[in-house]
């Protein structure tokens, strides 16, 4: 049995031979090992190795013999070799625990696959602490692009808000800048309705309110149309405008499109009045918007 029979220290001494063999170019198993004045070769493809030579004091921590990757190493060579080695050592241990017989040297040969074995399996885990780390790499990067991903979309969504609340708020204001104007309109335009008096039954004014709060607009409207219409003919029925065809009360152009509502439409002051209120529904929406587009450009 050889005297380490602990494979670690046996792996720790060997390490650094099986690493040189392997750059001659030579497996473990070809090599021939020198010591106590025994040689022995494994191998047969000895002969044709190249002539690389390991020095056991060098590799194996400090020994007695060579290690040669070649088939032609003498005995006795070896064995002055590795004499001279131990003259030049100044260390009282020099070869302590190395094999002394041939057959300790084979035990050493025989354990080169368990060595081979063993750093297999450091290479392996090597490889799998490698792949690992990359995983995590890759994991790390992944997550700094989710990161980025989220924070833009983060970003984009505050901007978004930001942008809907300011149009938002425009909205409102606009909105309550046209309630003001309209506001403002009614009670102008009823001013203006009040100072000619009141509604006299029978009259086309009277006419014009019964049909326009039967079409569904407000009271407060009447103010608006009343001014709207005095403005464009006075509430003449027969209103005709020389220099634009308009005519009738609502001031149609050409007139003839208050044919539409009846037949009658040069004559009857209900029909005008009816396509009247709906030309200003389905264009202006109320009287009072009418008229305050009227005020504005001087038409509706």
């Amino acid at each position: 049995m050889p005297r380490h029979t602990d494979p670690m220290p046996l792996a720790r001494r060997l390490a650094p031979l099986y690493r040189a063999a392997a750059t001659a170019g030579v497996t473990a198993a070809a090599l021939v090992v020198g010591v106590g004045g025994f040689s022995v070769a494994t191998s047969s493809a000895l002969a044709e190795a190249p002539g690389d030579r390991f020095s056991l004091a060098d590799l194996l921590g400090g020994a007695q013999g060579e290690v040669s990757a070649s088939g032609d190493v003498d005995p006795a060579a070896a064995r002055a070799a590795g004499q001279d080695e131990a003259d030049r050592s100044s260390r009282a241990d020099v070869g302590a625990g190395l094999p002394t017989t041939s057959a300790e040297a084979q035990a050493w040969i025989d354990e080169v696959p368990q060595l081979e074995a063993m750093l297999a399996r450091v290479a392996a885990a090597e490889a799998e602490a490698a792949r690992v780390a990359a995983e995590v790499e890759a994991a790390r990067v992944a997550a700094e692009v989710e990161a980025a991903r989220v924070a833009a979309e983060v970003e984009a969504a505050r901007v978004a808000a930001e942008e809907q609340a300011r149009e938002e708020a425009e909205r409102l204001a606009e909105e309550a800048e046209r309630q003001a104007e309209e506001a403002a309109e009614k009670q102008a335009a009823q001013t203006q309705a009040a100072s000619r008096g009141p509604v006299d039954p029978g009259s086309n004014r009277a006419l014009g309110q019964s049909l326009m709060l039967a079409r569904g607009f407000s009271a407060d409207q009447w103010s608006c149309l009343d001014n709207l219409w005095q403005k464009e003919s006075g509430w003449n029925h027969q209103a005709d405008n020389p220099s634009s065809s308009a005519f009738g009360i609502p001031q149609a152009l050409p007139g003839s499109k208050m044919g539409s509502a009846g037949a009658d439409w040069q004559t009857n002051p209900a029909t005008q009045i009816t396509w009247g209120l709906g030309y200003i529904e389905g264009r202006y929406g109320t009287p009072c918007a009418a008229w305050s587009h009227s005020r504005a450009n001087n038409w509706y």
